[in-house]
């Protein structure tokens, strides 16, 4: 027996050496139980007066295999669960290093556009203001300028015929005509000075409504970025929703891996007992001290199965997301959909 032993600890430390030189593992086992039985066959038809002892060392010799073959198992086992292990933490670790940092980039990508927002919307408020100032000032000019109008157009100076008599005598006779001005030259002056203020005045009108169309157009502006701002805070909130969800639900799955490597841990240990008890009662039933048991050997495969059958399962409780609230890169984004963190 610690023969088996030693050769299948060599076959295990040196990968390339296999002391069944190849083939199938299975088919081999097999082969072997075949020829233990095809012995055990020659010894009866033989027969003989040590038929009893080689009997009993032909089955010392297959208990040795057995317990030869249970160590590798074993161990196999334990690399499995080491190997399992190993790669579930990997994963773990890597779906939760990788889904949070997107969430987080995004978020503040998405808090960076809303600063931004934000100050333009101040900007444009700012420029807003100003506006409103130049055009409560041209409407004030306009006033100002129309009263004048009105003011030049209704007292105008008049001049009395008498007066007019007057001047024109002193125009006759040549001493100061060149001192006065006629009263046909200031009626054209008050008529161009009367055409330079209606010029000003449909300037400033002209400039009063495109600074009203600008008030407008920013006013505009200014909603659809307040209404953007307000969209963008509620794709914040929802994605705030989704990495918690996601942290829950690492949580769930270090919990389900702990539970699973307990399980597993009794489960080698139940087949540790199994295999030292398969041990004793087969040297009872050589010795002819007990009858053979059925069915005393533990599958190790049905036990495993039975341990992850016995999992905790508890349904996920995903807040609901607004679908629409979501940009088109966000929803078109794998790393960010429910399916690839499934627990089930």
């Amino acid at each position: 027996m610690e023969q088996n032993v030693v050769d299948c600890e060599l076959a295990e430390r040196d990968p390339g050496l296999c002391v069944c030189k190849g083939g199938p593992t299975l088919e081999i086992l097999k082969d072997i139980q075949r020829l233990y039985e095809e012995r055990l066959e020659l010894i009866d038809r033989a027969g003989g007066s040590c038929k009893l002892k080689l009997q009993v060392d032909v089955l010392r010799s297959w208990v040795g295999d057995l317990v030869g073959q249970n160590t590798l198992l074993a161990r196999a086992v334990e690399e499995l669960e080491n190997e399992a292990t190993t790669k579930l933490i990997i994963e773990r670790r890597r779906n939760t290093e990788r889904g949070p940092k997107q969430i987080c980039g995004k978020v503040n990508e998405l808090r960076i556009m809303n600063e931004s927002l934000q100050k333009e919307n101040l900007a444009k408020d700012r420029e807003i203001r100003q506006l409103n100032k130049d055009a409560q000032t041209y409407e004030q000019t306009i006033m100002n300028l129309r009263k004048e109008m009105s003011l030049c157009k209704f007292h105008t100076p008049e001049v009395c015929k008498k007066d007019a008599e007057v001047m024109a005598g002193m125009c006759c006779t040549g001493t100061e005509c060149g001192e006065l001005v006629p009263v046909k030259d200031f009626t054209e002056l008050l008529k161009d000075e009367t055409m330079k203020y209606q010029e000003r005045i449909q300037k400033m009108e002209a400039s009063l409504k495109s600074s009203s169309d600008s008030i407008r157009a920013l006013r505009k502006v200014n909603v659809s970025l307040s209404e953007e701002m307000h969209a963008m805070r509620r794709v914040c909130a929802a994605l705030d929703e989704q990495c918690h969800a996601a942290t829950l639900r690492a949580h769930f799955k270090g919990d389900i891996i702990k539970e699973m490597c307990r399980q597993l841990k009794q489960a080698k240990a139940k087949l540790k007992d199994s295999s030292e008890l398969v041990s004793p009662k087969s040297k009872d039933y050589v010795s002819g001290d007990a009858e053979c048991p059925h069915g005393s050997s533990v599958s190790y495969d049905s036990v495993t199965i039975a341990c992850v059958r016995a999992q905790p399962r508890r349904k996920r409780h995903v807040p609901p997301r607004e679908p629409a609230l979501l940009p088109a890169d966000l929803r078109a984004q794998p790393g960010l959909h429910d399916d690839s963190l499934n627990l089930d």
